[in-house]
């Protein structure tokens, strides 16, 4: 133990100085932030997609789905439809005395550009401005450093390049302690490194081959662009799916409108032409003229009955009247309503009237 009591001075010194330099890392170290969301896919045996329709036509149900969605998720092209509501291709950093600090929204400034030389992409670009009004940036050019001075919310032109830098006076006015005066570096992106760099730190997984759930993660060191990308890449990614669902179905639609067109006319045709075939050879619809003529003959018997009917009432109202002892036809009812009605009633009321005044 003597050589650890004797040493524990240098010990102590030695400690101390690994955790200051340690703290100190710690304090320096740019932090990653992680922001995970999930997805819920559509599932095939509810919804719009069990449709017997749709299933016809097999646009919208596959085998191993969630593998294919994981595959669409990575998709260079779902990325640069989610970038299109982002502002990633300008990425701000203000230069410190030890490390860069990347900005987002707290960058006071901001930069609208036009390159025509590719060259000029992921170029870094110096920003300095020292009265508010007029600002200076330096690039380099063929291993020189060029600067530039310009006014703000003014064009100025730079070697293969066109840029206007604006002050973003809300943020100023909302937090004084962001100074427009230090040292700030930019650097402008094309489409295609922004999809690079952001597919780097892009993790789609799903969370069983048999749940239709993706996990998405993104990992960046600002917390806001994490959770801002990561909302906006799920938000991109049920967009273009309604839009492809619907695009699909507007289709579906029209061709069957179109088929329905074509077999009306199609009809309208056939019928026109069996008319006119109709005419020309003097056919007529066999069936058609039997059921019109059976229905006439019925009508008829029907007309036949009822006559034979009122005859045989008639024929007993005249047996009743004049053939069962006539002398005595005052003293008969009037009620003859069953030989005919109300009206034969009426005529024996007469008889009967006429054959008391006779007598």
């Amino acid at each position: 133990m003597m050589p650890v009591i004797k040493g524990s001075p240098f010990i102590a010194v030695l400690m101390g100085i690994l955790i200051f330099i340690a703290s100190r890392i710690v304090y320096y170290a740019t932090p990653m932030y992680e922001c995970t969301g999930r997805v819920k896919l559509e599932d095939v045996n509810m919804g719009i997609s069990h449709a017997n329709l749709f299933k016809d036509f097999d646009v919208f149900t596959h085998s191993n789905k969630v593998m294919a969605e994981v595959e669409v998720f990575k998709s260079p092209e779902l990325i640069k439809y989610a970038l299109g509501k982002v502002s990633f291709d300008v990425v701000y950093f203000r230069i410190g005395s030890i490390r860069k600090t990347e900005l987002f929204s707290e960058s006071p400034f901001k930069v609208k550009y036009k390159i025509s030389d590719k060259t000029k992409y992921g170029l870094p670009v110096n920003f300095t401005s020292s009265n508010g009004l007029v600002y200076t940036v330096s690039v380099k050019n063929e291993q020189k450093d060029l600067a530039f001075q310009g006014k703000f919310s003014v064009p100025l032109d730079l070697p293969g390049m066109q840029l206007t830098i604006y002050r973003n006076d809300s943020l100023l006015r909302a937090k004084p302690q962001v100074r427009l005066n230090d040292n700030y570096e930019f650097l402008i992106y094309s489409e295609d490194q922004v999809v690079k760099q952001i597919s780097k730190d892009l993790d789609i997984k799903e969370l069983d081959k048999e749940i239709p759930v993706i996990r998405v993660i993104y990992k960046h060191p600002l917390p806001e662009k994490t959770a801002l990308f990561t909302n906006t890449l799920m938000e991109a990614y049920i967009e273009n799916g309604i839009v492809l669902k619907t695009s699909a179905a507007k289709k579906t639609v029209q061709f069957i409108d179109h088929q329905l067109e074509e077999i009306a006319l199609q009809l309208s045709k056939s019928e026109q032409e069996l008319e006119a075939y109709k005419l020309a050879h003097k056919i007529t619809n066999t069936r058609m003229e039997v059921e019109t003529n059976l229905k006439k003959v019925a009508e008829m018997k029907i007309q036949l009955s009822n006559i034979e009917m009122n005859e045989a009432s008639l024929d007993t109202l005249d047996y009743y009247v004049n053939g069962n002892n006539p002398d005595d036809f005052l003293n008969k009812a009037p009620n003859y309503e069953g030989y005919g009605g109300l009206l034969y009633t009426e005529l024996i009321k007469r008889i009967k009237n006429l054959q008391a005044d006779r007598k």
